[in-house]
């Protein structure tokens, strides 16, 4: 699969995405024929952007409309969500699951990769940490 194969590509192929991989049950291996597609990315905002401060940590986007709770995505729904190179840095200096997977991601789930995230991956052993204060919160 190519980055202009996911149905959001329109919406996004103008931004500096540095990395996208598959994410959700089939990065874990444990997805179904009734598994929905997830996908994690990293965009690099432009230098305007981060001088005005003017950019979002976060873009989500859903091919399923509107955000009914409790309705659960199928096999033809399709979730994308790209982080800032910057929160991608925060998070996983904290040692969040969710950065150390995609630091992790194998070869066959990567959609999208560049030169920038092939040093950042080379050097993923520098993220890691032994503080668990994520996980295990304040014991009293």
């Amino acid at each position: 699969m190519e980055i202009q194969d996911i149905p959001f590509y329109e919406k996004i192929k103008d931004l500096n995405i540095i990395f996208v991989c598959r994410f959700g049950s089939h990065l874990y291996g444990n997805n179904t024929p009734e598994s929905d597609c997830d996908y994690k990315g990293i965009y690099m905002p432009t230098a305007e952007q981060v001088i005005l401060g003017d950019f979002p940590r976060t873009i989500n986007l859903k091919t399923k409309e509107g955000n009914v709770e409790g309705l659960k995505n199928d096999n033809s729904d399709v979730d994308m969500e790209l982080i800032s190179l910057h929160y991608f840095i925060q998070l996983a200096l904290k040692g969040e699951t969710m950065a150390i997977d995609m630091l992790h991601a194998p070869e066959e789930m990567t959609i999208h990769t560049s030169a920038m995230w092939k040093e950042i991956q080379k050097n993923r052993s520098k993220f890691y940490t032994k503080k668990l204060d994520a996980f295990v919160g304040q014991i009293s």
